[in-house]
């Protein structure tokens, strides 16, 4: 009787050492799987800030592109941007030109 309690004793003591190990464990497995994804996402985070910046200074290139254009097109007003805007020139030939030049 005597036996078999301090038996039942011993595995209850083992039971719950492998379970708080266990638990130890899988806290340590989730706070270092959370600081991994934490950094991939801050990782991309930063990739994706540096392709904006560099796709809104090509677009600023191109719209100062056809801004000069334009200009050296002689517009001065609404009406003769409105005019030189719509040819088909700026729209085929060196809309293609500035994008092909784009880094």
């Amino acid at each position: 009787m005597k036996t078999s309690r301090s038996l039942g004793a011993i595995t209850l003591a083992l039971i719950c050492t492998i379970g708080g190990t266990s638990l130890f464990v899988l806290k340590s497995l989730q706070e270092s799987t959370l600081r991994a994804a934490e950094g991939n996402l801050n990782r991309y985070s930063l990739m994706l800030a540096e392709n904006a910046n560099r796709s809104f200074k090509s677009l600023d290139l191109i719209l100062s592109s056809v801004g000069d254009y334009l200009l050296r097109e002689g517009a001065t007003d609404a009406e003769s941007y409105r005019g030189l805007g719509s040819e088909q020139k700026i729209h085929g030939t060196r809309a293609r030109r500035d994008v092909a030049a784009i880094p």
